[in-house]
């Protein structure tokens, strides 16, 4: 085999793993996606299950509550988040919006505000308050 067909191989090779990443991380992506219809806490926990994390983000006039979701490790490494997805509700347990990568992209909006002061929160407490 001479070098260029060597080089080329590598290269082809080098192109399918990339191409194979980027298939894993949208498969990923999508798979994050609230399904059609959600609009309450409630739903959200059926889809998501147990929070792996619960932060509260409180304001004189508003409240939130970002739910974060389970992720095995080894999809995060492949897919090199900063975070896990995370899904936001209000204080009413009405479902806001969401997050494919808690760590980098704060979504929804309202959670950008600065006079949001953000909090974690024991995931039980928050399990009970929609009890």
């Amino acid at each position: 085999m001479t070098k260029t067909a060597k080089t080329i191989l590598w290269a082809l090779l080098l192109f399918a793993v990339v191409l194979i990443h980027v298939c894993i991380v949208l498969w990923y992506r999508s798979s994050n996606v609230p399904p059609p219809g959600t609009a309450t806490v409630g739903q959200v926990l059926e889809w998501t299950g147990r929070p792996c994390w619960v932060a509260r983000y409180t304001s004189p006039t508003a409240t939130y509550y970002e739910i974060g979701k389970r992720v095995p490790a080894g999809i995060l490494m492949l897919t090199l988040p900063s975070g896990a997805p995370s899904y936001t509700v209000d204080h009413d347990g009405r479902f806001v919006g969401w997050s494919p990568d808690s760590g980098d992209v704060h979504t929804p909006d309202v959670l950008r505000s600065d006079e949001l002061k953000r909090e974690s929160m024991d995931v039980d407490e928050f399990i009970k308050l929609w009890d």
